[in-house]
C-alpha cells in the first residue's frame, strides 16, 4: 500500500530511500548583488511603469560572504545565489538518518561548486519568459549548486559522494546494455525513440554534462553505484 505524507519527519523510523529528481531546482533562491565592497539583497520593487523591476536592498551583514567576494576581486554586479531551503531539506534528511539508514540520489542541473552568476529563469509552455512578467503564472528555477548541498550534507553528519555528471553515471551503471536489451524487441519506430532519448540523456550537448546527480548515505554505508571514488 502506498501513503503519502506531507513532510518527510512524518514517516515512521524506518530504513530510508529518497529520490529528488528536479526537485532542488524548484526550490526558491535568494539572490545576493555585490555593490561597491558589500553584498545587497536583490529585491523587486515597481517600476515606473507600473511594472516591476529588480533593485538593490540594503547592506547585509554577512561577513563570511564579504570576505570570499574581496579575495576574489568580484567586479560591481557580481551575483551570488542561494537556497535555504534546500538546507533545510538536507537537514531533515540528517535529522531522519539519526533514526535508520537512509540514502539518498539528488538529481538535477547546475554547477559542481559556488559559482556567482544569475541563473533565474522562467519558463512558460515550454518557452523561456520573464522572471518578473505574469507572477504565479510561470515556473520559475535556477541552478542547483551542488557544492552547497554537499557542504550542507557533511556538515550535518551524512556522507555525500558526486557530483557526478549525468551521462557518465548511467553509462556506468549499465546504461548502454539496457538500451541493447530493450532494442532487441523493439520495433524500428521505438528502437528511433530510444536511441534519441538515450542520446538526450547522456550527450555533453544535451543533458549529460549539465544534469548531475549527488549520493547521500548515512553513516555505515557502502558508497553507493558508480559513486565508490567520486566522495
Amino acid at each position: 500500500d502506498i501513503s503519502w505524507h506531507e513532510r518527510i519527519d512524518e514517516l515512521p523510523p524506518r530504513p530510508t530511500i529518497v529520490v529528488a529528481n528536479e526537485f532542488i531546482d524548484a526550490l526558491p533562491i535568494r539572490q545576493l548583488i555585490w555593490r561597491t565592497g558589500q553584498w545587497h539583497e536583490r529585491c523587486v520593487r515597481i517600476g515606473p511603469d507600473g511594472g516591476f523591476a529588480f533593485c538593490d536592498g540594503v547592506p547585509l551583514a554577512v561577513e563570511n560572504l564579504r570576505r570570499n567576494a574581496e579575495l576574489q576581486q568580484l567586479p560591481d554586479g557580481s551575483i551570488l545565489e542561494i537556497r535555504p531551503a534546500a538546507n533545510a531539506a538536507v537537514t531533515a534528511l540528517a535529522a531522519r538518518a539519526k533514526d535508520a539508514p537512509l540514502a539518498a540520489l539528488i538529481i538535477d542541473y547546475g554547477h559542481e561548486a559556488t559559482e556567482y552568476g544569475d541563473t533565474l529563469q522562467a519558463v512558460s509552455r515550454h518557452k523561456f519568459a520573464d522572471p518578473l512578467e505574469q507572477p504565479g503564472n510561470v515556473d520559475l528555477t535556477a541552478h542547483v549548486d551542488f557544492g552547497a548541498l554537499k557542504d550542507a550534507a557533511e556538515a550535518n553528519g551524512l556522507l555525500a559522494y558526486g557530483p557526478k555528471a549525468q551521462g557518465a553515471l548511467l553509462l556506468e551503471l549499465g546504461l548502454d546494455a539496457r538500451l541493447e536489451r530493450l532494442c532487441q524487441d523493439a520495433t524500428q519506430d521505438e528502437r528511433d525513440r530510444l536511441m534519441s532519448g538515450t542520446r538526450r540523456l547522456v550527450d555533453p550537448a544535451a543533458m549529460g554534462v549539465l544534469f548531475k546527480a549527488l549520493a547521500i548515505t548515512s553513516q555505515g554505508l557502502a558508497p553507493p553505484p558508480a559513486f565508490g571514488n567520486s566522495a
